[in-house]
């Protein structure tokens, strides 16, 4: 049996990132896929009709993952840094902007 993955925060921090580059690149097939899990029987009925929106979904957020480490590698790790800076603890800073530019300018990439 395998042991969990513990994610320390500088890895939640790396992984937010991805997770804001695929919300920001993947629109198109994150919609997809709440459309088919918006209907009863992609919800309850029979969820695996849903499968192939679901593996668009994760295949987009991988491409943008590798895309964003190989080609925004800069925009990456300038957003890293602010957010490791900060050590923003319940988003309080977020939501004051102290790295909403670097978040826009990594967002653009």
């Amino acid at each position: 049996m395998s042991e969990a993955k513990t994610w320390d925060l500088d890895s939640t921090y790396e992984q937010m990132l991805l997770f804001y580059a695929g919300y920001k690149h993947c629109k198109e097939q994150r919609e997809a896929l709440m459309l088919c899990r918006a209907t009863p029987y992609g919800r309850y009925v029979h969820p695996e009709h849903c499968e192939k929106q679901a593996a668009n979904l994760l295949e987009c957020f991988n491409q943008t993952a590798n895309r964003a480490k190989r080609e925004c590698a800069q925009k990456y790790n300038e957003a890293l840094q602010c957010l490791k800076k900060h050590r923003i603890s319940k988003w309080t800073n977020a939501s004051k902007g102290v790295c909403s530019k670097a978040f826009k300018d990594f967002g653009k990439c």
